[in-house]
């Protein structure tokens, strides 16, 4: 709970100063996924897939603005939804919220 508290607080204290994070994917964004996964009980592929799906953004070539410089981290990305959906509590947990939304509808 301090894991996604701390990443909240780091990605909220520049937001209520009036400034955007420079660069809100690092570790703010580490941490609250850091702190699911540990709440969930994901073992070793779900942390491996959600290192890969968490270096995309924080890789020195990929850009926001230009549309291009996105496909070379598609394989990362692929591979990190891979390696997540060989995770049973991962695949438990998006089952889960699956029904919880689909009862709110």
């Amino acid at each position: 709970m301090l894991l996604a508290f701390v990443g909240a607080l780091l990605l909220g204290l520049p937001l209520m100063a009036g400034q955007i994070p420079q660069h809100p994917a690092g570790l703010p964004l580490a941490l609250i996924t850091l702190a699911l996964l540990i709440g969930i009980g994901a073992g070793w592929p779900g942390y491996c897939g959600s290192a890969l799906i968490w270096l995309v953004p924080n890789l020195p070539s990929f850009h926001h603005s230009v549309g291009m410089s996105f496909w070379p981290t598609l394989p990362l990305l692929a591979l990190g939804l891979l390696l997540l959906s060989f995770d049973h509590n991962v695949r438990r947990m998006w089952r889960s919220m699956q029904q919880h939304l689909a009862v709110r509808r």
